[in-house]
Formats: C-alpha cells, sequence, structure tokens
C-alpha cells in the first residue's frame, strides 16, 4: 500500500473526510454520507449490509462485515458453491496446503476470474513487435544490407511493426487462470475459467512466472495497460501463496471489491436446505419469480415478486422461507419484550405474509404452507428472544388462524460454518442450528404421513 494513502476502516462511529471526495463517493455502495458542510463530508457504513473495500483517490474505504474475517470468506465460498469440507484437494501451491488459508485461496481465485472475464476479456493488451519479413512489395522499413547479392525474385528484406498480443501481460494472466482452474475445478466457476484460458491462448503463449517477474510487470503498467493492475496483483498473491487483509487495509495495493451480504446470504440459505432435504421428495426452488402477482388496471403485469424459497412435494407448495441478512432479529434477552428497533420490520412481514397467501390462492390450498423468515445469530443463544415472542400470527384471516403465522428463526453462521468444515454435510452442520433443522425435519415427518395416510386403506 502507498504510504501516502490513507485507509479508513468504517465503524458504527462516524468518519469525516473532504468534500473533495463527494463526486467519487457518489458511485460507491459501501458508505453513506451526508454533507457537514462546505469543506467536510460524514461517512458511515451503509444500512444495506454492503462490505468490502475501494480506492477513492488517495484514501482507502473499508467495510468490515460484522463477523470475523476468516468465518466471512469460508460464508462467501460456500455461498458461492464450494465444498468446505477438509477432505477436498485445491492444488498445492505454497504455503495453500494450510487449510486455514484454503477458504482465502479460493475467494482469490474466483475474483481474479471474475476480475480477468469484466476488465480484461473485451480490453486485451495489444502491442507492436519488429519482424523481419522479405516480401516482393516495399512493406515497412527495408534492409537492404539483407536484401544485397540476393536474386530481385526472392523479394526484399523488410523491417515491420506488427499489432499483437502476445506479450508478457497476457501470458502471465494466462499462468493465473492456469492455477485458478485448479482451485475452481469442482465449482461452476471452471467452464468459465477454462473459456477464458481458451481466448488467451488464442493470443498468447504458455508461460511460467514467479514474483520477480510480475513485479517488473507491475512497474511497466503505462495509462493504456493500468486495467490489468488487478489482476496482476492477484496473480502474485495466487504465487506467493500469501494473505492479505482485505478488510483492514494494509499488503500490497488489492482491487476494489463491494458484496452485498443479503444477496449471499440467500444463497448460502438456499444452498444450505437445498442439501440437507437432499434425498427426500421435496424439492426446493429458489427466487420462483411470479411476473403476474401483481397486475394493473389494463392486466399487464405491474411487479414482478420473488420469494426467497420455496418448498414443495410435487406442485404443493408447503413452505416458504424469506432469508434477511438483519442480525439485529436475534440481538435480544430471552425473558424479555423485543425491543422495538430488534423487531421483523413492517415490510418483512408483509412480504411474507403476501408469498403466503399468494401461494394459497394460487395453488387452492385448503391451509397456509409454514412461513418463516430466517436470520443470522452473531451474538449466541443468549441473544435469542423467546420462541413465542418472535412468532407473528396474522389472527382470524382464516379457519385455520393458527396456520397463518411466521417464525422467525436463527442460523448460527459460525457454528454452522465449522460443522461444513468438519463434516462437509449439510445435514450435520443444521444441527448446529436446531430450530432450522427442527423446521426441516417436521416438513419431512409430514410429508411421510401424508404418503402413509395416502396408501393405507383406511
Amino acid at each position: 500500500m502507498d504510504k501516502s494513502m490513507k485507509v479508513i476502516v468504517l465503524s458504527t462511529e462516524k468518519q469525516f473526510v473532504s468534500s473533495s471526495y463527494l463526486v467519487a463517493l457518489k458511485s460507491q455502495n459501501l458508505a453513506s454520507y451526508s454533507v457537514v458542510d462546505e469543506e467536510t463530508v460524514s461517512l458511515t457504513i451503509n444500512t444495506n449490509h454492503w462490505v468490502g473495500r475501494v480506492v477513492v483517490d488517495d484514501i482507502v474505504i473499508v467495510a468490515p462485515p460484522p463477523f470475523d474475517n476468516k468465518d466471512f470468506l469460508r460464508f462467501l465460498v460456500y455461498a458461492e458453491g464450494f465444498d468446505l469440507s477438509k477432505s477436498e484437494d485445491f492444488g498445492h501451491f505454497g504455503s495453500f496446503d494450510d487449510s486455514s488459508n484454503r477458504d482465502f485461496f479460493i475467494f482469490l481465485a474466483l475474483t481474479f476470474v471474475l476480475t480477468v472475464q469484466r476488465s480484461l476479456g473485451h480490453n486485451i493488451s495489444k502491442g507492436y513487435i519488429e519482424v523481419s519479413e522479405r516480401n516482393l512489395v516495399l512493406r515497412g522499413r527495408p534492409l537492404f544490407k539483407s536484401s544485397f547479392g540476393k536474386h530481385p525474385s526472392s523479394g526484399v528484406a523488410c523491417q515491420i511493426n506488427r499489432l499483437s498480443m502476445d506479450n508478457e501481460l497476457n501470458r502471465i494472466i494466462l499462468f493465473g487462470l492456469k492455477i485458478a482452474l485448479v482451485v475452481l475445478f469442482r465449482s461452476d466457476y471452471r467452464s468459465k475459467c477454462s473459456e477464458l484460458i481458451f481466448l488467451f491462448r488464442c493470443v498468447c503463449s504458455d508461460s511460467d512466472f514467479d514474483s520477480f517477474n510480475i513485479d517488473l510487470a507491475l512497474a511497466g503498467l503505462k495509462r493504456n495497460n493500468e486495467h490489468y493492475r488487478s489482476a496482476l496483483v492477484m496473480v502474485k498473491y495466487l504465487i506467493q501463496g500469501c494473505q492479505p487483509n482485505f478488510f483492514e487495509g494494509v499488503g500490497s495495493r488489492l482491487p476494489n471489491f463491494e458484496l452485498y451480504l443479503p444477496s449471499l446470504f440467500e444463497n448460502f440459505v438456499f444452498r444450505l436446505i437445498k442439501e440437507a432435504l437432499r434425498g427426500s421428495t421435496l424439492s426446493v426452488k429458489n427466487q420462483a419469480s411470479d411476473n403476474r402477482a401483481l397486475i394493473d388496471g389494463d392486466g399487464r403485469p405491474y411487479r414482478r415478486i420473488i420469494p426467497d424459497i420455496v418448498i414443495s412435494e410435487g406442485s404443493t407448495p408447503r413452505a416458504v422461507l424469506d432469508s434477511k441478512f438483519k442480525p439485529r432479529y436475534f440481538n435480544s434477552t430471552p425473558k424479555s419484550d423485543i425491543p422495538r428497533r430488534n423487531k421483523v420490520s413492517n415490510s418483512d412481514i408483509y412480504q411474507v405474509f403476501f408469498y403466503q397467501q399468494r401461494l394459497v390462492v394460487r395453488h387452492k390450498l385448503k391451509g397456509a404452507p409454514k412461513a418463516v423468515i430466517v436470520a443470522p445469530s452473531l451474538y449466541g443463544a443468549s441473544h435469542h428472544p423467546d420462541v413465542a415472542k418472535r412468532t407473528i400470527i396474522w389472527p382470524g384471516y382464516l379457519d385455520q388462524a393458527d396456520d397463518c403465522k411466521i417464525v422467525v428463526l436463527p442460523l448460527p453462521l459460525k457454528e454452522v460454518l465449522k460443522g461444513l468444515v468438519n463434516h462437509g454435510s449439510a445435514r450435520e452442520a443444521l444441527k448446529y442450528a436446531p430450530e432450522l433443522a427442527e423446521f426441516c425435519s417436521s416438513l419431512v415427518k409430514r410429508t411421510s404421513t401424508a404418503t402413509e395416510n395416502q396408501k393405507s386403506p383406511l
């Protein structure tokens, strides 16, 4: 990191910067800002749960996740579809043989592939190289000495500058992609990485590199290929096997990245539930959107409705889950009333009840499917409100009013991640979230009972 750069780690306290940064700050998601006066801007963490780091002129703004950096990396790579079990082999590069660094290695490889795809795929570095050719027509600068004594029919030797993409920058990127392919070989990103390798092999040759070569390449970057810097730095870390801290701003100049925790949490919960229910008769669908859930007066779709997770048996929905990355839902003292600020928001309540009743009407159900909100538990079981106080009932709407309710269930992230690392099984890891495990188990038991009743002649 350039010593002249200032690092601001955003926390619950406000940070103040010069108003000269205001224009650049408008394009960032990490920080909410407000103008204090003509010379000062106030920065706070964005309430929409963005985390990451960005460089704005000569300052680095860092928004760390609300839990341990190591757990965050595991959370990220599981949400992106990777296996966290210790038995998985991700290759042998540097100190990444140590399982404590493996999660970061996956994240780094994934970020590198996405960076190459977005930043370099359509703007590949090119340069002119000098080549000598013998032609019947003059091209470039003739080399008369080379042609002396040759028969005119053999042509004239000329030196020309030919545009080429076979340069060291592209060869380094190709080398990094080959490492990333080994790391991502069991994920959905393997095909994307293979496509990029094919692309770069079409324009440059294979070579091996070390950190010294990459340092020289970084030092030689010019204005027209500055967009290669982030990718080159990541290749360097892939080779060295060292782990910078993304959330403190130390180390070499790392790429900007902004991650939206609610979206990652939705992916995490969906994968966990789907793998835990694998082998049962229940199907788990993610983002089952309904374009005609709301229409206008002309009968045209007004707004698309997207429940997070719908669990069905055949075509019959049994439960609807909405995942919310709102740790405040589990930051209260048991045996006491939940503070107003930590209660489920009205928008979340309306949203889930709408999903639930929409399924009742659309599938002509006699009773409402179960509805739950899954939120992360980051403060331990001692901060879990009593179940009765986080059960939201819509009384008197249906004959079976007890069915028309929402229960808020905790997902202890740290414990579940530890279970995924130790066991490699979502079903085993879910035991660390007993309420969510019991919910899934009740759905399986209900389905099994219904099947037995259908088979019974009585």
